[in-house]
């Protein structure tokens, strides 16, 4: 199998070089690396240039005439890479010695994958490991390809910096979206089909600096700490914020249900082909939202049906972040007969 790398750069300069040194010296060599630089003013692509010159890997640097953004700077990216897979590489990272080899053979293992995605050792500014892996300062398990759909009709779980695809199903389903990154797209897309792979295995060091495009937070904990203590910090935050900041939840419920609306809604128009037992969970995951988003709209009798409906089904479970969302609800819907909203929330 040809594998392409593809890395989207911008003002990349501190940590690029480590980066480039680990995906050159990889135990199974790449064939191409594609650099999409998003118009950076420091020396990152001076860095490129002259670590993979010598390098024996064909690669290509392009340097946006227009800033594109991280979504599609790595639509560009993928789109200009001729491997039958395509790794996907953020610019601040380390890769493991093996992880090509690892994942090129998963793929070859297993004919009906599309996407792969793996666990990672976080790292801080400094190259220290910190306590918990990327999975667990998300908090997810997922121990087959079927369970993959599951976890993401609840959070946002697969990092784009540890996924590897085929071509052909970057090139047909990759989508600029008005909520989604380009990540969790294409991971909940492959997951419908049960297509999505995932590997515990700690194959790349991921950084946690305060600048990254997209991070988990709770750095303190996740450097430190605990699974348990992480979940138990994560809890107050949540109540602390449902006590101060319940309208925030109201719009919350309706851009997930437009998120997920929206790849319904690129199913039917694209009539891709998707299992139908999984397309049934993707319409229950919008009608729990949808219900949620507009409880102000019931009776306290409407609500109690409501919400036993859910916890019967465990749909709290299934699509919230806690299963006292149950108990919240009747908080939530309370604050938003008695007190009118003044404005909405903004930066969900």
């Amino acid at each position: 199998m040809k594998i392409s790398v593809a890395m989207c750069t911008f003002n990349g300069e501190k940590y690029i070089k480590n980066q480039l040194l680990s995906i050159v010296h990889q135990s199974r060599t790449v064939d191409e690396i594609i650099i999409c630089d998003d118009r950076s003013t420091d020396k990152t692509l001076e860095i490129c240039e002259k670590l993979l010159k010598n390098s024996g890997i064909d690669y290509k640097i392009y340097k946006n005439e227009h800033s594109l953004n991280v979504v599609r700077n790595f639509k560009k990216c993928y789109s200009l890479c001729s491997g039958d897979l395509i790794f996907s590489c953020d610019q601040d990272d380390v890769w493991q010695f093996d992880k090509v080899e690892k994942i090129e053979k998963a793929f070859l293992d297993n004919s009906n994958i599309n996407l792969v995605a793996t666990n990672a050792e976080l790292i801080d500014s400094n190259d220290n490991i910190m306590n918990l892996s990327l999975r667990e300062g998300i908090g997810f398990v997922m121990d087959q390809p079927q369970d993959a759909l599951d976890w993401l009709l609840n959070r946002y779980c697969i990092t784009g910096a540890t996924m590897a695809m085929r071509k052909e199903f970057a090139n047909e389903y990759y989508f600029v979206s008005k909520y989604w990154l380009h990540d969790g797209w294409l991971a909940l897309v492959a997951s419908l089909n049960d297509s999505l792979m995932y590997i515990d295995d700690k194959l790349i060091r991921y950084r946690l600096h305060g600048n990254n495009q997209c991070g988990i937070g709770d750095v303190d904990v996740l450097a430190h700490g605990s699974v348990d203590g992480l979940r138990k910090r994560k809890a107050k935050k949540l109540f602390h914020t449902v006590l101060t900041c319940p309208y925030y939840f109201e719009d919350y419920a309706f851009q997930k249900k437009e998120m997920y609306q929206e790849v319904l809604d690129e199913i039917e128009k694209n009539k891709w082909s998707v299992d139908k037992k999984n397309l049934n969970k993707l319409k229950e995951c919008i009608a729990f939202w949808k219900k949620r988003s507009i409880i102000k709209e019931y009776s306290l009798k409407q609500m109690f049906l409501l919400t036993r409906s859910f916890k019967k089904s465990n749909a709290y479970e299934k699509y919230c972040e806690s299963k006292w969302f149950s108990i919240y609800d009747y908080y939530f819907w309370t604050v938003y007969k008695l007190i009118p909203r003044r404005k909405k929330t903004q930066n969900i």
